[in-house]
């Protein structure tokens, strides 16, 4: 009986974390160059508030041996630049925060980073 009624709680917590910040999903760069554990952005070409326009080009970023421009899947505002130009990141870590519109991105600017820090308990985009 203690264990059902932990679980209860656990599984609404974490549910109300989700529901609490569902406005906002991750980005993601994915080189698809399966040897590559880490990579560099090496230039974004948007702004934090810049609207994102579905197939442009997102970001650029490098690998040991390889240059590749990252593309926009989902429209929307770029919320936050997680990795700036010139930082490493590694293969899975999000490099991004993407909001649906401006009225998103204006809740959005109302978090602390630790609201959205940890990235594994969000969706993914």
């Amino acid at each position: 009986m203690i264990l059902a009624s932990r679980l209860r709680h656990t599984v609404r917590r974490d549910l109300f974390s989700v529901q609490k910040n569902h406005f906002f999903k991750y980005i993601f760069a994915n080189p698809n160059i399966s040897s590559q554990t880490e990579y560099q952005v090496t230039k974004w070409h948007n702004t934090e508030g810049g609207y994102l326009k579905p197939g442009s080009t997102l970001c650029d970023i490098t690998t040991n041996n390889t240059s590749v421009g990252v593309m926009v899947q989902e429209g929307g505002v770029l919320a936050k630049v997680l990795v700036k130009e010139g930082d490493r990141a590694k293969s899975g870590d999000p490099i991004g925060i993407r909001v649906d519109d401006e009225a998103d991105y204006d809740e959005f600017l109302k978090l602390s980073p630790s609201d959205y820090s940890d990235y594994a308990q969000f969706s993914k985009t």
